[in-house]
């Protein structure tokens, strides 16, 4: 909505409902049955800009219902409500090229659970039913466009989340991801210092960006295996650590086309500046890319509460791709391999290394009000056997082997 308020531009009300259920079968009865329903809204209000200052401020609300029963439940009933305003504010100076960011949230989160049963909850009093917490989140940026083209951007940023009702209440078993679950009612908000570091290129014959990031949490939520099992399930507890993160990632590309082509002039052009330059026309940026694309990202996290490293973390992960994108078609063949993850807690299994063949091609086109985009994607077409380092089901379910799609998405 345009111009909806004094003193603001612009207006975004979004809302949405779900409703979801399935069941999990063990052997061929039905084992437990997932259910969640609940709505998400939030308002987001562009204001107009006070010098040098725009942004907008909004606010978020949310209700969440879901239970996990059956012969094999972890987790009783449970109603999360959820509350949040922030705001996000943007300085540009003219004199220097430097913008200046600045936003905060304030959140109120409530959850509770309907059974205080000690054997089929992780309560230990009837005053852990109901849970409420008040996260808080700033950040602060500063963007240098040192270069035409290029620019660099740091941000500070500290921020908490409220534990999930899974984390708070589950015992029991799931046997999807072959855990007995327990969570733990104390385990309090999750929270984190950070920083990230990115250098950005975005035009030329060379563009791509490199960043990088430390995260230091103060209290970090997470499900680790131990040697404990029960009904041949190994127990998997909540437990809150201190933390940190250290990673980053980086992309570049060799175009091997003009970035730029000249639009011809129409012969009845008789401008004044095409007869006496005898200009052909202006430059505009080429429609037709090529170009070669190499990634790398990788992750160390380290469990500072046991000294260890934390489970279940992505692998040193690499690519390298021809890609080709035109005004309709566009098309991409890349090698993507992960390395070993050996780098695991005890009672975690360690995850071979893969290398994945993928390929694609899309063509769009205008079909009457929409875009209509045909594509054919084939993915792991080496049909290598790979392990996901970071799912809980790696060491029984494979990642799937060499497959193709067909699809047609329409964009209004």
């Amino acid at each position: 909505m345009q111009d909806p308020f004094p003193y603001f531009t612009n207006a975004d009300l979004k809302f949405s409902y779900n409703d979801y259920k399935h069941e999990e079968l063990d052997g061929v009865a039905v084992g437990s049955t997932f259910l969640t329903h609940g709505f998400d809204s939030r308002l987001e209000l562009v204001h107009r800009k006070f010098g040098p200052v725009e942004g907008s401020i909004g606010a978020q609300l949310s209700w969440r219902y879901l239970s996990v029963l059956g012969e094999d439940a972890f987790l009783q009933p449970t109603n999360t409500w959820q509350g949040g305003f922030f705001d996000f504010e943007e300085i540009r100076l003219e004199t220097l090229p430097l913008r200046f960011q600045i936003g905060g949230r304030v959140e109120i989160n409530d959850t509770s659970i309907d059974s205080d049963d000690p054997e089929l909850t992780s309560l230990t009093s009837s005053s852990q039913r109901t849970q409420t917490f008040v996260p808080l989140s700033a950040a602060a940026g500063v963007i240098y466009d040192f270069a035409k083209d290029m620019n660099a951007a740091l941000t500070v940023r500290y921020s908490e989340r409220a534990p999930t009702p899974e984390e708070l209440f589950a015992r029991g078993p799931h046997d999807a991801t072959f855990q007995y679950l327990v969570g733990n009612p104390d385990i309090g908000l999750e929270q984190v210092l950070g920083t990230d570091l990115s250098i950005r290129k975005k035009d030329g014959v060379v563009t791509g960006s490199v960043s990088g990031f430390y995260n230091y949490f103060f209290n970090y939520i997470e499900s680790t295996p131990t040697d404990e099992f029960v009904d041949d399930l190994q127990v998997f507890p909540y437990e809150p650590k201190r933390a940190n993160f250290l990673g980053g990632e980086a992309q570049v590309a060799f175009h091997l086309l003009p970035r730029s082509v000249t639009r011809t002039v129409a012969p009845d052009d008789k401008s004044v500046k095409s007869v006496i330059t005898g200009e052909s026309g202006d430059a505009v940026p080429n429609p037709n890319d090529l170009y070669l694309e190499g990634k790398c990202d990788y992750v160390y996290a380290q469990n500072l509460t046991d000294n260890g490293p934390l489970p279940y973390m992505p692998p040193l992960r690499y690519t390298f791709a021809l890609v080709y994108q035109g005004e309709a078609l566009g098309a991409r063949i890349e090698l993507m391999h992960a390395v070993n993850q050996d780098r695991v807690p005890e009672f975690e299994t360690a995850t071979p290394g893969y290398t994945f063949l993928n390929a694609s091609v899309d063509y769009t086109f205008a079909m009457g009000p929409a875009n209509c985009s045909v594509y054919v994607r084939g993915t792991n077409l080496l049909n290598q056997t790979a392990r996901e380092s970071t799912s809980y089901l790696k060491d029984v379910l494979p990642l799937p082997g060499a497959g193709v799609t067909v699809g047609v998405k329409l964009t209004f």
